[in-house]
């Protein structure tokens, strides 16, 4: 399994309540990615 640095930004686009067309849409893909490749990888970030 490889591993994936996920910045910090990804997470909070991942739960944004901001309702602008672009903060909707990267809403959703970044839901879209997470669910369906997150689990294939090793994932990690600093904090």
């Amino acid at each position: 399994m490889n591993n994936i640095y996920i910045e910090t930004t990804i997470p909070s686009f991942y739960y944004t309540s901001r309702t602008d067309v672009q903060s909707m849409a990267m809403k959703e893909w970044t839901q879209e990615w997470w669910n369906e490749y997150a689990p294939t990888y090793n994932l990690y970030s600093n904090s």
